[in-house]
């Protein structure tokens, strides 16, 4: 009875030591993980979600417009409708307001509207200043205008065009001192002098003097008076949060300054902006706490800088996925050593288990029943060891491949980036020598998106057999012996090897396949049906077998 009261008390106590490390454990784990979302980022991850239906929203406008215009007019009312639309646009796509303001132009030209001419001049150097086309900016703003001749009620308009001409020359040092032009504080001199004081637009241009000037605490309390006198949903808030965000950095205020660039992208998100700036920036502040929002967000920046089409954005986000990378290995070197902490924990459990084990066999060899359950205990504690071994060996194994494509992404991204550099700087060589005629020559007989393909497939086929190299074997073993995939010469996987393989990695969608391999849904779905029909074990299972390949645990 009292080796059996032993007993007891040794349970007992184990019994409570266990969950408490249990827990333990568990904190460890989780600690320099993101914490749970606030209610700001829940907001912002909303607005995300629904961004769709402000786009919709954003292109019926822009339709509605478009039916009001005459097929080849040149009246008062096409120029004021196509101005409409390029505003309507302008934050959009480059593109289409290039082309609207453009027709403007033509249209004013024709009637000789030397006013309305300027008016649409001066709105392509703000365009062309806001999509980082300095050059061409600089064309429109100081050799396609004559300043000194514009009409009185374009003045103030120029002014602030150049002032933001200006502004982002300077924040781009690599082409400060390439426009000989005088700084921004002589512009916004100049249009406080011209403007009533006191007025919106005064206040907006006094704001950005006190923000050059270092006066953070003046700035702060007039960029708030102007932010309480506009819509929260409008465009013009979301500009505005934005600079609230940087008078808070200035302030060394990190909390207030995340808050108004979640407010900004809000704002953006809203009036189906494409252009923006707040998205962007707080993947930078986040990609080192929460790298996987960061990665997500910085998908939805790159996604609308292509779809806005101008040169400045794409390239700007691109710089960031070399720092995502760096913060997502930074997170894996983390979770490597909260690990390393946990075995350790899990060392002295296991050490502490055998001494307690040990301790009952000396004292209860008579026992047979306790023999019984301490068997139990050794028995369940082994099935937790396999169990975490076999964890272990599937997260190394996503952390493999994770690690293997995002390689192979980045380079991908990297050549493409170098081949549109070299295909524009062609282009716009053979355009500069007059050779427009070669060019178009060269275009339609371009096998470039076929090249492209080729290239595609075969470099999934290197990366998928580097991390699969007996797919091509394990998969024909589950088929009949008829019905084995023979390779042609220099192939590496064919049609039918290329959907599973896209199985093997958990793309089970056949719409999704047919978009990755650029098929016909047809051709997808007639494959897989043709291969399980030819399969040697159950067709409902087939599947799940195909997604076992390449698997040893």
């Amino acid at each position: 009875m009292y080796i059996c009261h032993i007993h007891d008390r040794i349970m007992t106590r184990l019994m409570t030591i266990f969950p408490a490390f249990t827990a333990v454990i568990m904190i460890l784990c989780s600690f320099g993980v993101s914490g749970s979302l606030d209610s700001s980022f829940k907001s912002l991850d909303q607005y995300i979600a629904t961004r769709d239906s402000y786009v919709s929203r954003k292109e019926n406008s822009i339709e509605a417009l478009k039916k009001l215009l005459v097929p080849s007019g040149h009246g008062r009312q096409d120029f004021e409708i196509c101005y409409r639309l390029a505003r309507e646009y302008q934050p959009y796509q480059y593109d289409s307001t290039l082309n609207y303001i453009r027709r403007c132009q033509v249209i004013a030209s024709a009637k000789g509207d030397k006013v309305s001419r300027d008016r649409c001049t001066i709105f392509l150097g703000l365009i062309y200043t806001t999509s980082g086309h300095f050059f061409e900016a600089y064309h429109s703003l100081r050799e396609s205008i004559d300043s000194t001749s514009l009409d009185p009620s374009l003045e103030v308009e120029y002014l602030q065009v150049m002032l933001r001409f200006t502004e982002e020359l300077e924040g781009n040092s690599d082409m400060t001192g390439r426009f000989n032009i005088p700084s921004s504080g002589h512009y916004r001199r100049l249009i406080l002098d011209t403007i009533t004081p006191g007025s919106h637009e005064w206040r907006k241009v006094r704001f950005g003097e006190l923000f050059s000037a270092g006066e953070w605490h003046k700035a702060d309390s007039l960029n708030r008076l102007i932010l309480a006198s506009l819509d929260p949903s409008s465009h013009e808030y979301a500009i505005n949060a934005y600079n609230q965000a940087r008078v808070c950095e200035m302030l060394g205020d990190g909390d207030g300054r995340l808050q108004w660039l979640i407010r900004s992208a809000e704002g953006d998100i809203i009036n189906a902006v494409k252009d923006y700036a707040a998205l962007t920036t707080i993947v930078q502040d986040i990609m080192h706490t929460d790298v996987e929002r960061a990665f997500r967000y910085l998908k939805y920046c790159q996604q609308d800088a292509i779809f806005y089409n101008a040169k400045l954005r794409p390239w700007q986000i691109s710089q960031f996925f070399m720092d995502v990378e760096t913060a997502y290995e930074a997170r894996q070197a983390s979770n490597r050593r909260q690990l390393a902490t946990a075995a350790l924990f899990l060392a002295l459990l296991t050490a502490a288990l055998i001494a307690a084990i040990w301790f009952m066999v000396k004292h209860n060899r008579k026992l047979t029943h306790t023999r019984k359950e301490l068997s139990e205990i050794n028995r369940q504690f082994a099935e937790s060891n396999r169990k975490l071994s076999r964890l272990n060996a599937e997260i190394s194994e996503a952390n493999r491949i994770k690690e293997e494509y995002i390689g192979q992404f980045l380079t991908i991204l990297s050549e493409n980036i170098d081949k549109m550099r070299s295909y524009d700087n062609n282009v716009r060589k053979m355009l500069k020598q007059g050779k427009s005629e070669e060019l178009l020559k060269e275009l339609s007989i371009s096998t470039k998106v076929d090249d492209e393909l080729d290239n595609f497939y075969r470099t999934f086929d290197t990366t998928f057999l580097t991390l699969y190299p007996d797919f091509v074997e394990e998969f024909n073993a589950l088929l009949n012996e008829s019905a084995r995939i023979t390779l042609k010469k220099g192939e590496l996987l064919n049609t039918e090897l290329r959907i599973f393989a896209l199985i093997r990695l958990g793309i089970d969608d056949s719409s999704k396949i047919a978009s990755l391999l650029h098929y016909s849904l047809s051709t997808i779905y007639n494959y897989k049906v043709k291969v399980r029909n030819s399969s040697i074990v159950d067709r409902s299972v087939f599947e799940e077998k195909v997604r076992s390949i390449g698997t040893t645990f």
